[in-house]
């Protein structure tokens, strides 16, 4: 499957509103250029006509089965049925609402696509129809800008994604790692191996919410350590924007991880043109890892009473720092690479 740029999705729809390419063969109100073709099935960079709303047409080898009629649609795009050979519905159409943010459905386009490069034929239609439907689902959340305690909360996570990079993992794997924007039980996970992230400005004290009774659980598979990080606003220190700027440059050049990034972006309410509000600049003052293991203070499935089915509780942390571990070193573990220098 072709690594599909923005630049390379862009760059078609732009030929398409120039009208510079002919209609495929049985469409009906739409233009097409072909982009790739992948498992059997076509993608195609679209525009639909009267309107010139842009779109994304996956041309499937086989018909459509008629169960899946209940297709997503939202404020931001719609999903339709395509007939494109003889009669038979074996087109997905995904396109543009008018009120639709460009450069978010862009971005959604692309997070689609890449979503299917590692899926089989057989579950190629139900992959894609999850991903839009996840896309859906974030569309119909009202777009505004972050909190002050989202901002510092998304700081951290892109923070620790730095130091991930900066400890020598791939830009990709890392990325692919962060997994916290796609409702993740934690922030990041490799392999068996998972972090969570927690974040404070609190000058005292660092107590933190859990939301669930699997968050920190224990006797999950694998690996799980619970990373603290205290900021202080200071005027040497970035801002949201800053930290965003210099990872999109980490990953100029990686189409697939960089469409990762940005598709994550959206998914935690991060979008450019609420840049201006993210004028605050935060200094990283302290860092520490606390393995979360069968003595760590959390509650489980296992340590509550049978009727207790979920709960959301606080946790003061600044009792336990004493016993932390370096959070970089953390960080090389979760990586799977020596402990470097930073």
């Amino acid at each position: 499957m072709v690594r599909l740029s923005k630049d390379d999705l862009l760059a078609a729809w732009k030929a398409l509103d120039r009208s510079q390419i002919d209609e495929l063969p049985g469409a009906q109100g739409w233009r097409g250029i072909r982009l790739f073709t992948h498992q059997g099935c076509s993608f195609h960079a679209g525009r639909r006509q009267p309107d010139n709303e842009e779109m994304l047409i996956a041309v499937f080898p086989h018909p459509l089965s008629p169960g899946s009629a209940a297709l997503p649609s939202c404020k931001g795009f719609r999903v339709e049925m395509a007939g494109t050979e003889e009669g038979g519905q074996n087109g997905l159409m995904i396109r543009r609402q008018q009120t639709g943010n460009v450069d978010v459905f862009t971005t959604m386009i692309l997070d689609i696509l890449h979503s299917l490069l590692n899926v089989s034929k057989p579950r190629l239609f139900e992959t894609l129809l999850r991903r839009i439907r996840l896309w859906q689902a974030f569309m119909e959340r009202d777009t505004r800008p972050l909190s002050q305690e989202e901002e510092v909360g998304l700081i951290g996570e892109l923070t620790c994604l730095e130091r991930l990079i900066e400890s020598g993992l791939a830009p990709s794997t890392a990325v692919e790692a962060w997994i916290g924007p796609q409702h993740g039980l934690q922030d990041f996970a490799l392999d068996e191996r998972a972090i969570e992230i927690k974040s404070t400005t609190a000058a005292k004290g660092f107590c933190i919410t859990i939301h669930s009774l699997e968050q920190l659980d224990w006797q999950r598979a694998g690996s799980l350590v619970l990373c603290g990080l205290r900021f202080s606003e200071h005027p040497t220190g970035a801002t949201l924007n800053d930290i965003i700027s210099r990872l999109r440059q980490r990953f100029e050049g990686n189409a697939t991880a960089a469409c990762i990034f940005e598709g994550s972006l959206c998914h935690v309410g991060y979008f450019t043109e609420h840049a201006e509000f993210y004028t605050r600049h935060f200094l990283l003052t302290e860092a520490f890892a606390l393995p979360i293991e069968a003595d760590f203070p959390s509650l489980t499935h296992a340590n509550v009473p049978l009727p207790v089915v979920s709960a959301r509780y606080q946790l003061e942390l600044q009792t336990l720092i004493p016993q932390a571990q370096d959070f970089n070193h953390c960080l090389s573990d979760f990586a799977g690479l020596p402990h470097g220098n930073y």
